[in-house]
């Protein structure tokens, strides 16, 4: 094994440039996606532990890898701003025996740094924002073979292939007549790499919080939002009510596919249809783009060990699903490093599980 050399993540344009050339590598594998992650949440202190595997200079594979500390609970953990951690990509050239050796590698590092830096457990989500994924070609979890406890989720999908009126007709039936309504009472103005202000993107802020009522993320973070539309690695809809702002939502794109990411929906104007409105919006303007996919978001039905599903989770989810398109598995699982993180975290989840299953404390009934 002397033969691959583990370097840190400290060359942007090599990291980058890697991702754009494997297709499994998506925007959560770039270094301003390692970086937003990293400040993303209050409360928590994150380190980039990133790391590349490299043979005779040539990078074999890059292992995105962040330590988050939550400071009033202590919990050390490789997550992405809380949630799973992309698997990493090892060059496509890269075959049988070969890849083999390099997965040993990359997984025999990531456990020499859970254990120097005392992490309790990993968090990690197959690569899904490609063609190969999609496609069927590769469903397996590949975590199980590993030892990951499997946490995978269901996302909701929309292939961008059909037309205009084809994407309308999918809609589930009361999405279908928000949108028409929506659309005698609203505009949109997007914003990309050409036409996305510094001034645009702090009314954006203002607003987005205005909504929320509070800071909801330390406020650099919307400067790398506009950072990432001025790059073209995402779009902000302005939803627009007799020229007043009515809602805003924002979108990550990478090679041909796109992800909700955020929105926000002024009070005033709730009564508008402003979130069918933008959605219907980023359909059509992502397919004039040449966008294939657009991807809305987790699926949540029913709680689990894994995940705490609320009403407020399932009523998002089903409004996701009534624009259409397929359920496609995102694959991910959990690792615990330390015997007493796990103890600790799965008594707290069998306790939150009989409370939401039962609605009791510690007694079934």
């Amino acid at each position: 094994m002397d033969k691959y050399i583990i370097e840190n993540c400290d060359n942007n344009r090599k990291w980058d440039a890697f991702c754009d050339a494997q297709e499994e590598a998506w925007f959560w594998h770039t270094t301003g996606w390692i970086k937003y992650c990293e400040n993303s949440r209050f409360g928590v202190d994150a380190e980039n532990l990133s790391f590349m595997v490299v043979r005779d200079g040539k990078i074999l594979a890059i292992v995105p890898l962040v330590l988050e500390v939550n400071q009033s609970k202590g919990e050390r953990e490789f997550t992405f701003s809380g949630g799973p951690t992309p698997l990493f990509v090892i060059e496509k050239s890269e075959k049988g025996r070969e890849a083999s050796a390099i997965q040993g590698v990359i997984w025999d590092e990531i456990e020499r740094l859970a254990i120097l830096h005392n992490v309790g457990r990993i968090w990690m989500r197959a690569n899904v924002q490609n063609n190969g994924y999609l496609s069927g070609i590769n469903v397996a979890n590949p975590l199980a073979r590993e030892g990951y406890l499997d946490t995978s989720l269901y996302s909701c999908i929309i292939s961008l292939n059909p037309d205009e009126t084809v994407l309308l007709s999918e809609m589930r039936k009361g999405h279908k007549a928000a949108v028409k309504k929506s659309m005698k009472q609203l505009t949109a103005v997007c914003y990309d790499s050409d036409t996305m202000s510094f001034d645009k993107s702090k009314q954006f802020r203002d607003t987005y919080c205005s909504v929320a009522g509070k800071l909801t993320r330390p406020s650099e973070t919307f400067d790398m939002l506009y950072e990432f539309i001025k790059s073209g690695h995402a779009l902000l809809l302005e939803a627009v009510f007799d020229h007043h702002i009515a809602g805003y939502s924002l979108i990550i794109l990478y090679k041909q596919y796109a992800y909700y990411a955020m929105a926000c929906v002024v009070q005033e104007y709730i009564d508008c249809d402003v979130s069918h409105f933008l959605e219907w919006q980023a359909l059509c303007r992502l397919k004039q783009k040449g966008i294939l996919y657009y991807e809305l978001g987790e699926q949540y039905f029913r709680t689990s060990l894994s995940c705490i599903v609320t009403d407020k989770m399932k009523s998002i989810s089903a409004f996701k699903r009534g624009f259409g398109g397929r359920l496609y598995l995102q694959c991910s699982g959990e690792y615990f490093f330390r015997k007493d993180y796990f103890d600790k975290m799965y008594a707290a989840r069998v306790q939150e599980y009989e409370k939401a299953r039962w609605g009791v404390g510690d007694r079934l009934v």
